[in-house]
């Protein structure tokens, strides 16, 4: 969730040519932002991870079985805040609820 919640941040900062650290001094406890907007950015920017679905292929059908680790794969897209579909992550919900 932190890599998401940068990623969102620095966007959200040049966007809108806020300074650097902006939005994290602007947090608030319930996982919004002091200024309501920004909470509402923020849930967007949730909900558009949300609804991106990757379903992984076999890895040794390509022959990379001793190139790639699926679980570190996995890892590294759900970082980014993407559902790895049969991999328990269709049910997660990343929205905060305000």
């Amino acid at each position: 969730m932190d890599k998401i919640r940068e990623d969102f941040e620095g966007w959200a900062e040049e966007a809108g040519a806020l300074p650097w650290g902006y939005l994290k001094r602007q947090r608030n406890p319930r996982g919004g932002y002091s200024i309501q907007i920004y909470t509402y950015m923020w849930q967007a920017w949730q909900a558009s991870r949300k609804v991106l679905v990757v379903t992984l292929p076999e890895v040794c059908a390509f022959n990379l079985c001793d190139l790639l680790d699926k679980k570190e794969v996995i890892e590294h897209i759900r970082a980014a805040g993407i559902t790895v579909k049969g991999e328990g992550d269709e049910q997660t919900n990343v929205l905060s609820p305000e």
